[in-house]
C-alpha cells in the first residue's frame, strides 16, 4: 500500500477530529428512536455535504441517507460505509451509535482524501441506514437494490473489546397471543386474563438452526393452547435479522492496520465465549462481502446498558473511534490499490453455501 496515500488518508481523520467529536456529541445529545432520528439524519448530512460528498437526503426512509464522492469509472473499487443513529428506549445511546457514526463518517473521510490524489481508486458511498433496533432499515435498502454494484461494506461497532469479526445471531420475531373464557374471577392478583400476548426473540448462530428453532418454538405454543384448554394465535414478524457472515479477507486487513495503530485484539477463544446480538448487518454480509468490527471505548460496561450510554459520551472514547475509523480506511484503501485483494474477497464471497438461505417470515410454515 502507497505510505503517501496512507498518510493522506490518515491525516484527513486526524484533521477533522474536532468536526467529528462534535458530530457524534450532536447525535448522542439529541437520542432519536427508530425511524424517528430526525435530527441525527440532517447533521450527518450537512456534515458530509460540507465535506464535498454528494448528498441524497430521505433516501429510502425518512431518515435515510445516501452520500457519494468519486466517480467509480474506469476499473475503480466501490467501498461503502453504513452509518447507525437510532437510540434505545429510556437508555439513550446505549449501543454507542453516535460514535459508530463518527467512526464511518472519518473513514469516508479519510477515503474521500486518497480519492481526491487518485481518482482511479474508485468511489466511496457513505448509506445512512436508519432503525437497527428492530426496524430493519438495511432491510429495506437491500430490497431497494441499494447495494447493487457495492464490491464491499464496512461498519464498526463500539463494545468493551477489540474484535475484527464478533459472532452474532439471526433473530426471529414471533408475536403469539392465547385466549380463552374465565368461569370464576375476581381483582385479585392471580386472576386469569381472558387474553394474553407475549413476544418472543428466537436466535440461532446460523439460519438452519433458527429454521429448527421456529419449528420448536410453533410445536410449544400449539401444546400450551391444547394443555390450557386456549385458542392461540402467533405471527413471525417480518424482517428476521440474519448471523453476520465476516469475509475473512476483509476481518485480517482491518484488524492488521489496527494493531498497527497499536489496538489489541481478543483471542479468538474469546470471541466464541461471547455474543453481540442480532443486527440487520448480517443480512447486508449475505448480499455483498462485509467486515463488521466492534472496537473498544475504554469502559467495563457491558452494551446497552446506563453505564455504557455514558462511556458513549466520554472524551476516552474519541481515541479508539479514530484509531478503528483508521484502520477502516486504509482497509478500503489497501482493497482499492491491489486488484488481487479485491478478486480474493469476491471469491471467498462466492463459497458462501445454501446454510445462508434466509429464513421466511411473516407467515407460519409450520400449521
Amino acid at each position: 500500500m502507497s505510505g503517501d496515500l496512507s498518510s493522506v488518508c490518515s491525516k484527513a481523520i486526524g484533521d477533522a477530529k474536532d468536526d467529528l467529536n462534535h458530530l457524534s456529541n450532536e447525535i448522542w445529545k439529541n437520542p432519536e428512536l427508530a425511524f424517528q432520528e430526525t435530527h441525527a439524519h440532517n447533521v450527518l448530512t450537512d456534515f458530509l455535504e460540507n465535506k464535498g460528498f454528494r448528498v441524497e437526503r430521505n433516501f429510502i426512509k425518512k431518515t435515510g441517507f445516501r452520500a457519494t464522492y468519486g466517480s467509480g469509472d474506469g476499473d475503480g473499487v466501490h467501498v461503502c460505509v453504513m452509518c447507525e443513529y437510532d437510540a434505545l428506549p429510556s437508555l439513550g445511546h446505549a449501543a454507542g451509535r453516535n460514535l459508530s457514526s463518527e467512526a464511518s463518517v472519518a473513514a469516508a473521510l479519510g477515503i474521500q482524501a486518497a480519492i481526491k490524489q487518485q481518482q482511479k481508486l474508485g468511489k466511496v458511498t457513505v448509506l445512512g441506514t436508519p432503525a437497527t433496533e428492530g426496524g430493519g432499515g438495511k432491510l429495506d435498502m437491500i430490497n431497494e437494490g441499494c447495494f447493487d454494484g457495492i464490491d464491499f461494506a464496512m461498519l464498526a461497532q463500539p463494545l468493551n473489546e477489540n474484535i475484527a469479526a464478533p459472532v452474532t445471531l439471526n433473530i426471529l420475531r414471533v408475536r403469539v397471543s392465547y385466549a380463552g373464557i374465565i368461569t370464576n374471577g375476581g381483582l385479585k392478583p392471580n386472576i386469569i386474563p381472558e387474553e394474553t400476548e407475549m413476544l418472543f426473540y428466537l436466535r440461532a448462530p446460523e439460519q438452519t438452526d433458527l429454521m429448527f428453532l421456529q419449528q420448536r418454538a410453533t410445536a410449544c405454543f400449539v401444546a400450551a393452547a391444547k394443555a390450557t384448554g386456549c385458542e392461540v394465535n402467533f405471527e413471525f414478524l417480518d424482517k428476521p435479522y440474519h448471523n453476520v457472515v465476516h469475509n475473512s479477507v476483509l476481518a485480517n486487513l482491518y484488524k492488521k492496520h489496527a494493531e498497527g495503530l497499536g489496538l489489541q485484539f481478543s483471542t479468538d477463544e474469546e470471541v466464541l465465549q461471547c455474543s453481540t446480538g442480532s443486527t440487520d448487518m448480517g443480512n447486508v454480509s449475505h448480499v455483498i462481502p462485509c467486515v463488521y468490527p466492534a472496537f473498544d471505548i475504554k469502559t467495563q460496561a457491558p452494551i446497552h446498558t446506563q453505564a455504557f450510554t455514558e462511556a458513549s459520551s466520554a472524551p476516552e472514547a474519541q481515541q479508539p473511534v479514530l484509531q478503528c475509523a483508521q484502520a477502516m480506511a486504509m482497509t478500503a484503501l489497501e482493497v482499492m490499490q491491489q486488484s488481487q485483494i479485491m478478486s480474493d474477497i469476491r471469491n471467498e464471497f462466492e463459497t458462501i453455501d445454501s446454510v445462508h438461505t434466509p429464513v421466511i417470515a411473516g407467515t407460519n410454515p409450520f400449521p
